[in-house]
């Protein structure tokens, strides 16, 4: 299972030249690490993370906001069946 990682210790892992087992991570989760964040900095690498919450939270209310409007759609429909 992957662990959730601060940006300072994403910062530090990418830092290292080799895998290292003492970071707690696995050897492909390095790998995913470095393929992802290689060459930003700090500074970076925390705003890219606040975008990523940010992302999560509005894919969330995305989907409320879709079983909001399904649920509108369906009350229309049954309105107008009964009208009938």
């Amino acid at each position: 299972m992957k662990q959730e990682l601060t940006p300072e210790a994403i910062f530090e892992i990418i830092s290292k030249q080799d895998f290292d087992q003492s970071t707690g991570i696995e050897k492909t989760q390095y790998y995913e690490l470095i393929n992802t964040y290689r060459g930003m900095k700090l500074s970076q690498l925390r705003t890219m993370r606040d975008l990523e919450t940010e992302n999560e939270k509005l894919k969330q209310k995305n989907k409320e906001l879709s079983r909001v409007e399904t649920a509108i759609e369906d009350l229309k429909k049954n309105s107008n069946s009964k009208k009938k």
